[in-house]
């Protein structure tokens, strides 16, 4: 039974929905089948332990039935199927509650079914002005709008209403092409990152050209911010045209301004969006924009965009640090991680804490500290935490000058990465360069056959590098 749906639709369910459960089973008007019910409080009993021989088939006939016998067995499968039902019925039922806008609809489509034109058309109205005062932009809210217009449009009464066919077809066809054109803008920024940022293809070529000319083509979109920032995001995540600091400064302008419009989803993707082209802009050393960096970093969390189900999103915590680190803003850095850690997620709160510190440490030039917080990193099947722990302990052993251990730890973390398979090609290269810096920076301090401009001419010419701003200050220490 462990592999059955009911028992996957039942670990589905936290412990406030499992008790709302079962007064919804207990509900004749749900359930009428005793056994479901029987069946319920056993595994009520047992819950959220819902594995092992506790839900075998044979104990729960026996603890219903009074033993295990085919025909008892048999027995058990029509209330186990009506308990799956009911259960499917209470998630349906959970989902319905949760979402406003498929009540809403689903209220309009009862309203038409039955007959029932005014208040069908009360509704509708009252939807149009919610939409209008409380929309967001973007794709799912262009459908919602859409799908409303759609439904009045084919109510059978509509055309005894002077002037309401010929506006509410306009405005359906209007938020249409506003649904279609983001959503396409949406895929090209997809299309876009796929492939460590590398376009391929002709059809993926031709799909982000249209999405752009669609876009320049009509005065009307650009009205809507959304379309702009991606826009700008789709001519300048590529690089292919040189960096703008004017144009730039006007999208994170209105990224800023503009974040209330949006919805959750679209608030953080334009954030994150920003941050990836100033590291992208930042790596390949066109420009130090670590300032700029930090700053969205710290705006994107005291406002609550960089957070996920009411948790400040990991990466975007130890990402401030790093920034932060970088312009030197130690206690800073320091009340940041007391007064934010907080609100990290459970399952990343004490990691992400050391880790953090273990930043803060090697950026004060407290080594053996650092190392200390790296050991204690509690290991997990997450590469991310790989990272960080190496490279920085990489960085440790290039400042106590511990030769020997930087030369064992870089052949080991080097065969790591090269045999990994989950590690994208992109990151094993961002990898592989520092390294490679990290033991020309380590040969050129004892044999000086390079000098300090050849150092940084190579560094300039790698676009894809780890901790660039740290080498490039290890280059300039060299006579």
């Amino acid at each position: 039974m462990e592999s059955s749906k009911l028992i996957q639709l039942l670990k589905s369910l936290d412990k406030k929905e499992f008790k709302e459960l079962e007064y919804f089973i207990k509900n004749p008007f749900h359930n009428k089948d005793k056994d479901a019910i029987k069946i319920f409080i056993e595994l009520k009993r047992i819950y959220p332990k819902l594995e092992g021989f506790k839900i075998k088939k044979e104990r729960i006939a026996k603890i219903i039935y009074g033993g295990y016998d085919e025909k008892n067995l048999k027995r058990l499968k029509y209330p186990i199927s009506c308990l799956t039902k009911c259960v499917e019925s209470f998630i349906l039922w959970k989902t319905v509650e949760a979402e406003q806008s498929d009540r809403d609809f689903l209220l309009l489509k009862t309203y038409k079914s039955r007959g029932l034109d005014n208040f069908f058309f009360n509704k509708a109205n009252a939807l149009k002005r919610r939409f209008l005062k409380e929309s967001k932009t973007s794709p799912i809210e262009f459908l919602l709008q859409y799908q409303l217009y759609s439904i009045i449009y084919r109510h059978p009464q509509l055309w005894k209403m002077s002037g309401k066919m010929e506006t509410t077809l306009s405005e359906k066809n209007k938020f249409l092409d506003l649904f279609i054109i983001s959503s396409k803008l949406t895929e090209a920024l997809i299309r876009l990152n796929r492939k460590d940022i590398v376009v391929q293809g002709e059809d993926e070529i031709l799909f982000l050209q249209n999405a752009i000319q669609e876009v320049e083509s009509n005065e009307g979109f650009s009205n809507y911010p959304l379309f702009v920032i991606y826009l700008f995001f789709i001519k300048y995540l590529p690089l292919e045209i040189p960096f703008d600091k004017k144009a730039f400064l006007e999208v994170k302008e209105l990224i800023f301004q503009n974040r209330a419009n949006f919805d959750k989803n679209e608030a953080v993707n334009t954030f994150v969006l920003l941050l990836q082209y100033l590291l992208i802009v930042h790596e390949k050393g066109i420009e130090d924009l670590v300032e700029e960096y930090f700053e969205v970093y710290e705006f994107g969390i005291k406002n609550k965009i960089l957070y996920e189900n009411g948790y400040i999103m990991h990466f975007a915590f130890y990402n401030t640090v790093q920034a932060a680190c970088v312009l030197k803003k130690f206690e800073w850095v320091k009340q940041f991680i007391e007064e934010q850690s907080p609100y990290l997620a459970p399952m990343h709160k004490e990691n992400i804490c050391l880790v953090s510190l273990a930043y803060l440490s090697c950026s004060k030039g407290n080594y053996d500290e650092a190392l200390i917080y790296l050991r204690d990193v509690i290991y997990k099947k997450n590469y991310y935490y790989d990272i960080i722990i190496k490279t920085l302990t990489i960085r440790c052993f290039y400042e106590k000058k511990d030769s020997e251990l930087l030369y064992n730890f870089t052949d080991t973390f080097s065969a790591y990465i090269s045999r990994h398979k989950e590690m994208s090609n992109r990151m094993k290269n961002r990898i592989s360069n520092f390294i490679r810096f990290v033991l020309l920076l380590e040969k050129n301090r004892f044999s000086r056959k390079e000098s300090r401009k050849k150092l940084k001419e190579k560094l300039s010419q790698v676009d894809n590098i780890y901790f660039r701003t740290w080498l490039l200050e290890k280059t300039l220490e060299f006579d």
